[in-house]
């Protein structure tokens, strides 16, 4: 699954600079979703966006293309995003040109339908993210979270590529995207031996938790 904070739109004073003044004023616009929309000539309709990243930013004014009745999937001009990743096992790897696995290759596919470049960044501690009590500081800023999470979170990536699980914690610095894959999680524990007890499967448990009952 994706972690993402996205490519963000700035407001409509940033997307104006394609825009002739008399054109603007004269024709129909649409402020929606922080994309400009504008009625031109011949009922054309154009939308200007700008897309932002964390090395990048393109501003772009294109023709809105209908495929019945929907829009086509957002073109993000080639705009650079910076990729964190973690390799994970037969899920992700990269290769220095690309991504591999089953989590690589439906990256890749959203790569060339949203038309963006990338640059992949090897997580910076080797973890997924978890929340230090001290918080982390790397290049003057600070988070509160170690590994890709805290990557994210001082806006050194875009997007945290890697098996990694949502949980509330992680949510509340970073957007998550669908749902990639789901695995089951168990508990193992050592044959209680032939006694009957009705505590069994629980006795392993105060041996990593003392306090528990």
């Amino acid at each position: 699954m994706y972690i993402c904070k996205g490519a963000r739109l700035n407001d409509t004073k940033d997307m104006k600079i394609f825009v002739n003044p008399e054109t603007y004023l004269n024709n129909k616009h649409l402020l929606l979703n922080n994309d400009l929309y504008i009625l031109e000539r011949e009922n054309k309709i154009h939308r200007i966006s700008k897309f932002q990243s964390v090395v990048d930013d393109v501003v772009f004014k294109k023709e809105l293309q209908l495929i019945h009745g929907k829009n086509m999937s957002r073109d993000m001009m080639g705009l650079k995003l910076r990729i964190g990743y973690l390799p994970a096992s037969t899920y992700l790897q990269y290769s220095g040109t690309r991504f591999t696995g089953s989590l690589g290759e439906i990256f890749e596919n959203l790569r060339t339908r949203l038309n963006f470049t990338y640059d992949a960044v090897l997580s910076v501690d080797g973890f997924y993210g978890s929340r230090v009590k001290e918080g982390v500081r790397i290049g003057g800023r600070k988070s509160h979270y170690n590994g890709l999470i805290g990557m994210i979170e001082r806006e050194e990536i875009d997007i945290a590529l890697t098996d990694i699980a949502l949980t509330a914690d992680r949510n509340q610095v970073a957007s998550f995207g669908g749902t990639m894959l789901l695995q089951p999680t168990v508990l193992i524990v050592a044959k209680p031996g032939t006694d009957y007890q009705i505590d069994a499967y629980f006795i392993p448990l105060k041996t990593v938790y003392p306090n528990s009952n």
